[in-house]
């Protein structure tokens, strides 16, 4: 049993981010890094896997 299958027997949502799966290109464009500095966010999987990432309850031991 693998941690993903472990969290959903004990009752826990699990959402995966899998950026191999979606293609994800890590290179930031010259307008991305713009956007950043300004906190403007155009590329909307990022933005996406952003809000994911500030929705996700996650306690570390």
């Amino acid at each position: 049993m693998n941690a993903i299958d472990t969290l959903k027997a004990q009752n826990h949502t699990v959402d995966v981010i899998d950026l191999q799966a979606d293609r994800y290109n890590p290179v930031i464009t010259k307008e991305g890094l713009t956007n950043w500095r300004t906190k403007e966010y155009v590329d909307e999987q990022s933005q996406n896997y952003l809000l994911r990432l500030k929705k996700a309850n996650v306690k570390m031991k």
